[in-house]
């Protein structure tokens, strides 16, 4: 098997494994999320699993429909970091959208001073 193989590979996990991560944050099913996309749950399964890659005017689609940025989608995860990012989102969920968006906004000023400690 050839790097490239490999890589494209590697990448086709991460993306999927960042799809199936944002939609269970965003409490989306699989067939919810096949609904907004136009194409079926086998589908979104084969993507979140790295089955298939997707074309860019596709992964664009996936993005818009998860609400992020299609380089948020092939960001490779610590899982350290992952598992705070989820309880942090589970936290956020049953707030309102300007409320979440204030916690966002501290939280980023947080991050800000503590690099500045640095």
């Amino acid at each position: 098997m050839t790097a490239n193989i490999k890589k494209t590979q590697h990448l086709a996990k991460v993306f999927g494994a960042n799809v199936a991560r944002r939609r269970q944050l965003l409490k989306m099913s699989q067939a919810e999320l096949s609904e907004k996309l136009d194409i079926t749950p086998d589908v979104v399964s084969r993507v979140e699993n790295g089955y298939i890659s997707p074309r860019f005017g596709r992964i664009e689609q996936i993005a818009a429909a998860l609400g992020c940025t299609v380089s948020e989608l092939f960001r490779e995860q610590n899982a350290e970091v992952s598992v705070m990012a989820s309880s942090l989102a589970e936290m956020l969920y049953p707030l309102p959208s300007s409320k979440r968006e204030e916690l966002v906004s501290l939280i980023a000023q947080l991050i800000r001073i503590l690099h500045e400690k640095d």
